[in-house]
């Protein structure tokens, strides 16, 4: 019972020696690694505890409001999207324009065919009546 009491109290030691190490690393690298981190440093040291009641306008001084990144992406976006625009715009009124001049062209040709229809229309029933001339008609009753 006694041996069981100490392995918790060894585990437990040690859990909280690892989380104890990694805050105190994530620390230490902020402060040493980074730029904002080697500002602050420099800030604690040269101005000690006077320094630290501007801690948080220094800290927040580089952040970027959600808000600002957004505009900023949809300032950069805009023109991208007004040139594909155009270009959709100008591509589609070439295809219609394309289009119209076919579609033209398209009953121009049936006009065409149709009074090549009723000319032949015309000569076919003009040769039928010689050729059936001096046939009597038949009366159906």
């Amino acid at each position: 019972m006694s041996n069981n009491n100490h392995d918790n109290h060894n585990s437990n030691a040690f859990g909280n020696g690892f989380l104890l190490g990694a805050i105190l690393g994530g620390v230490g690298v902020f402060l040493f690694g980074t730029k904002k981190g080697k500002r602050l440093l420099k800030t604690l040291t040269e101005e000690g505890i006077e320094g630290i009641s501007d801690l948080e306008d220094f800290l927040l001084e580089d952040e970027v409001k959600p808000s600002q990144v957004i505009r900023s992406k949809v300032k950069e976006t805009i023109p991208q999207v007004e040139s594909a625009i155009e270009k959709i715009t100008t591509t589609s009124l070439s295809k219609v324009s394309g289009l119209a001049q076919t579609a033209a062209k398209a009953a121009s040709n049936a006009a065409d065919v149709a009074e090549t229809a009723a000319k032949v229309t015309e000569n076919f029933e003009k040769k039928t009546k010689r050729f059936f001339r001096g046939v009597p008609k038949r009366r159906i009753n």
